[in-house]
């Protein structure tokens, strides 16, 4: 509930995980009215881009004043498990039933009549004696309806689009069978915006190339330090804010990109100079931070993000087989192996996703008395890239099926040599982790 001062609060103006109505920003290349146009097109709309980059906002921005389901892809296992939703969200049950009751009535009537003589009256009496009985019967029988035929049916006509976000999440195998259905919901000019990383933008197609010519595809780019400060700018006018542009800055860099990072760490910092709520004096509440409570800051937003588990595992490596790994002497007086190194010298400033390996090893370089040989970060480059895959527990099919294409959240291109981190939200724990 609002206070009676109308003040607003910092939580209403930084939202990490909603729609950002008070700091949504309009990007360079803004394509809200692409989105709007492609719809009204009844194209089906393909947005591509990285992990954390806005997409679902951008959707969310288009279709302001239409109705939106949203689908993600996480915890789909077939096709079914798509449409019930749709459904779920419209309010419409995917079963019914439908009772039939009958009823019948059986009497039995016993009577006699009495007449009395012409001397005292011509009365007659009747009397009769009656036994009734009524049967009823009632009969239930339950339909389950096909989901697919019922969301054709029902959204066909609503003018709903519908969202199927984090396509990319979906297993392979069903991914075939909702291309199929997807072409189906096109044909019938039901509108349908997907949404996926670049490296699986073309899933849909790949699943079924009859939709080639029937996509209008919208590709995303992580967000520039110029937009970023945008977010902060507009949180911090309408809280009547102000902060060193220093620290902006800091926030910026540790933001990698990312809109949604960028709410959390604005949200933090209030929470942290515990300015929670909008300052209604006439001048602007100044909030820079000290490098402690910066600090403070970023440790407090780390806490939402659990990846401990895959940076345990990043640690340790591959298996030694009974060897110990060589231990390395770094600068700041600890030890590591070259797998610690190699998550240090990722975790250095400036943050970044993409990496080339010739930086990379010179932040090793920087790093230690005496550094790896440089094939053995390249091995351990390449062995916390397949690690990564197999963290997130499936394995998608490629075009052939005897092939998998794992999923990588840390990959590594030998030929190129590059190395990109595919979530900003890992590279912020593996940034803000006191475990490397």
């Amino acid at each position: 509930m609002r206070r009676r001062d109308m003040s607003l609060e910092a939580s209403e103006i930084f939202v990490p995980t909603h729609y950002p109505k008070h700091t949504l920003v309009k990007r360079q290349n803004d394509h809200t009215n692409d989105v709007i146009d492609a719809i009204a097109d009844r194209s089906l709309v393909s947005i591509s881009g990285p992990s954390k980059s806005g997409k679902t906002v951008l959707v969310e921005s288009a279709m302001a004043n239409s109705s939106l389901i949203v689908v993600t892809g996480g915890g789909i296992t077939c096709a079914d498990d798509i449409w019930a939703k749709v459904l779920d969200q419209l309010g419409t049950p995917l079963s019914r039933t439908v009772t039939n009751s009958s009823s019948s009535s059986n009497s039995k009537n016993i009577g006699g009549r009495v007449a009395i003589g012409p001397r005292v009256a011509n009365v007659q009496a009747s009397t009769s004696l009656g036994d009734t009985e009524n049967t009823s019967r009632q009969e239930s029988r339950s339909f389950t309806r096909d989901s697919f035929n019922l969301v054709l049916d029902l959204v066909g006509s609503t003018g709903t689009v519908i969202f199927l976000d984090d396509f990319h999440y979906i297993p392979r195998n069903v991914q075939v069978i909702v291309a199929q259905q997807v072409k189906e919901l096109v044909r019938k000019k039901i509108q349908i915006v997907y949404a996926a990383v670049p490296y699986h933008a073309d899933d849909i197609i790949r699943a079924n190339s009859d939709l080639q010519g029937r996509i209008y595809k919208i590709d995303l780019s992580y967000w520039s330090d110029d937009e970023l400060m945008k977010i902060i700018d507009s949180g911090f006018e309408k809280l009547n804010f102000s902060c060193d542009l220093k620290y902006k800055n800091k926030l910026i860099k540790e933001a990698a990109g990312s809109p949604q990072l960028m709410q959390s760490l604005c949200l933090s910092l209030c929470r942290i100079m515990n300015a929670r709520e909008q300052c209604m004096e006439p001048t602007a509440r100044d909030i820079t931070p000290s490098e402690h409570e910066f600090f403070k800051t970023c440790e407090k937003v780390s806490n939402t993000i659990d990846y401990d588990n895959l940076i345990e595992r990043l640690l340790e490596g591959a298996p030694t087989r009974g060897r110990e790994r060589k231990l390395y002497q770094l600068k700041d007086g600890s030890t590591g192996d070259v797998y610690k190194i190699t998550l240090r010298a990722l975790k250095q400033d400036p943050a970044r996703m993409i990496i080339r390996y010739n930086e990379l090893y010179t932040r090793v370089q920087n790093l230690c008395e005496e550094s790896p040989q440089t094939t053995g970060i390249m091995q351990a480059c390449a062995k916390i890239s397949d690690i990564s895959a197999k963290h997130l527990g499936f394995e998608k099919q490629s075009t052939d099926e005897d092939e998998l294409e794992a999923v990588h959240l840390i990959e590594f291109d030998s030929e190129d040599a590059v190395i990109s981190i595919r979530d900003p939200y890992l590279l912020y724990a593996i940034r803000w982790s006191d475990k490397i």
